[in-house]
């Protein structure tokens, strides 16, 4: 995602097998965000990309999580960011935390 994108996502499922440095969900810019229900993010690939990764800084915001699932078996952890653009791992998983029927396994 790129832009000043907040989209929603519903109902959907992503298995990542192999990854060219961005993760299953990928925050690219600063100020992006989005509303993810129902779902399924795998992560099948270590890479040092988590199954969410964030370039820069996410707007956390307008970030939300629902019922998503992240499993996956990577070695990576499911939540990382580029620290030199001061991305957002630790506040997009806080979020992820605090939303309703989330799963982190």
């Amino acid at each position: 995602m790129s832009g000043d994108t907040h989209a929603t996502f519903d109902t959907f499922n992503i298995v990542q097998n192999h990854s060219a440095k961005e993760g299953g969900i990928f925050f690219k810019k600063a100020g992006i965000g989005g509303h993810f229900l129902n779902g399924t993010i795998t992560d099948n690939f270590t890479d040092g990309y988590g199954t969410i990764h964030s370039l820069d800084v996410a707007d956390t915001a307008n970030t939300s999580f629902t019922n998503v699932t992240l499993n996956g078996s990577a070695a990576d952890a499911r939540f990382t960011n580029d620290a030199t653009l001061g991305g957002s791992a630790a506040e997009l998983k806080t979020v992820f935390n605090s939303g309703t029927g989330n799963t982190l396994n």
